[in-house]
């Protein structure tokens, strides 16, 4: 059954990272596709953002969401959102990884840590009552399993100059990370401290930093030994 529509409150601030996300997509794509060598980042950056793009279309048009009234406090769950995040972060680091030249071992740990946690918080938000915090829990641990694997990558950068970069990628994406986790229990999944518009438009500023922000930055630190040389994703 489709979902009623959302009010102006909510469709305007899910338009802007429609936009900003459709936008970087289309940018990233016009870079990847005219370098003479191709790298395994310039594709990743795309599509992360491509994937965004049709995940708050979803929202915005109103089929992403999922009215819940049977919960303690009435909740509007975006679980296009999730979708979203479940196949973009993975994108995202292994692009940060393949920029940093990350061993696939750490690499495997660190995708997994994320996709479980991402499926612990997709869980918990259709989870009824109290047992949803077990899930958001699990969230947590996972996150900081995440973190070590991130810094852990970043102390094996021998470049001074790759990891100066590589330290302001990461730093935004921990602190991305964060962000998610508390708007989490702040929103409308866990306690709905928050109102919904300013749920929404809290994440979706965290998204647009996260995705097209970090890697904006990222694509305009490579150089061209990111495109001639193998990594440890090839």
């Amino acid at each position: 059954m489709r979902s009623p529509p959302l009010s102006s409150l909510l469709t305007f601030p899910l338009y802007l990272p429609l936009q900003g996300n459709l936008i970087s997509a289309g940018v990233f794509f016009f870079l990847s596709m005219n370098k003479i060598d191709k790298s395994i980042i310039g594709s990743l950056t795309w599509m992360c953002c491509a994937i965004t793009t049709l995940a708050y279309y979803a929202m915005w048009a109103g089929v992403g969401v999922q009215y819940k009234t049977t919960d303690v406090t009435p909740r509007a769950i975006f679980w296009a959102r999730y979708v979203d995040r479940f196949l973009t972060t993975p994108l995202l680091l292994c692009a940060l990884s393949a920029f940093a030249k990350a061993d696939l071992p750490v690499l495997i740990s660190l995708l997994g840590a994320d996709m479980i946690m991402m499926a612990c918080l997709a869980m918990g938000a259709l989870v009824f009552g109290p047992d949803k915090y077990f899930w958001w829990v699990g969230a947590v641990i996972l996150f900081v399993i995440m973190v070590s694997q991130l810094l852990t990558i970043l102390a094996k950068v021998e470049d001074e100059k790759r990891k100066e970069v590589m330290r302001t990628l990461i730093w935004l994406t921990i602190i991305c990370g964060v962000a998610y986790i508390a708007l989490w229990l702040l929103g409308s999944e866990g306690t709905a401290a928050l109102g919904l518009s300013q749920e929404v438009g809290l994440t979706t500023i965290v998204d647009l930093i996260s995705k097209a922000g970090v890697l904006f930055f990222l694509i305009s630190n490579l150089d061209t030994s990111d495109e001639s040389k193998p990594t440890g994703l090839t």
